[in-house]
């Protein structure tokens, strides 16, 4: 278990962050910031403004636990003023406390405020939403949207999402949806990113998708089954659906 940054070759500003597998995780950050949907959009910002080439990423040190990872997380970025957009990129104090910064409600509250559109599979009716939260109004949850926005999962709510400001740029794109997702069987739920925390060492292993987990002799199905309630370990492991 690793303690990471990514940092800014031209002003120094960093972003701390933890994970199992240095490589694996910057290949993840990577390919948000290249497609424009990273979770943090300060480092989003600042990806698109001065380039790829102008970032590093770099291990920080490594741990034998899970407590220690976090506490040594939320002490950089304590002592790094990163909360501070000034000195850093990070928008929560670290260790797992998941505690944003009055500046990261915001944006967080005008994400929601972004619109997208769906297109039903079995109707092919588009409706559009003008903030996220509006999806609420058809009983679905706000929280399941991104994922099908960026492709990390194939549909919600049996339809397929795009943001509004993409569809613009080319509406083609949720049609090319909408057939694909009718002319593939695979669950979406084999789309979504998850994670496991080992039951006797607390150590977590994250995967992009359930199968991807497969690769290190995990089960893709039994992943699944404890991540809907109907299995409580797998393999010494609870497993979770990412947020």
């Amino acid at each position: 278990m690793y303690l990471y940054e990514i940092i800014n070759k031209i002003d120094n500003k960093k972003y701390v962050g933890i994970t199992t597998s240095i490589k694996r995780r910057w290949k993840e950050h990577k390919s948000e910031l290249r497609g424009d949907r990273h979770h943090n959009p300060h480092l989003q910002a600042a990806w698109n403004k001065f380039g790829e080439i102008n970032f590093n990423f770099n291990k920080l040190n490594n741990f034998n636990n899970l407590e220690e990872l976090n506490k040594a997380e939320k002490k950089y970025i304590k002592e790094n003023n990163l909360l501070n957009s000034e000195n850093g990129y990070n928008m929560a104090v670290g260790g797992n406390s998941f505690q944003h910064t009055e500046e990261s409600k915001a944006l967080i509250s005008k994400g929601n405020e972004v619109s997208v559109i769906s297109k039903c599979l079995k109707t092919g009716k588009e409706v559009i939403y003008n903030k996220i939260t509006d999806v609420e109004r058809d009983g679905l949850n706000p929280k399941s949207i991104a994922n099908p926005c960026t492709d990390r999962a194939l549909t919600y709510s049996k339809r397929v999402w795009m943001y509004l400001k993409d569809y613009k740029k080319d509406p083609n794109k949720l049609q090319e949806k909408f057939k694909n997702r009718q002319n593939t069987k695979a669950r979406p739920s084999r789309y979504v990113k998850v994670y496991g925390m080992n039951i006797e060492n607390s150590s977590i292993v994250e995967y992009e998708a359930a199968y991807h987990a497969e690769k290190d002799g995990f089960s893709a199905a039994h992943i699944l089954s404890c991540c809907s309630g109907k299995r409580k370990t797998h393999k010494k492991y609870i497993w979770k659906y990412k947020e």
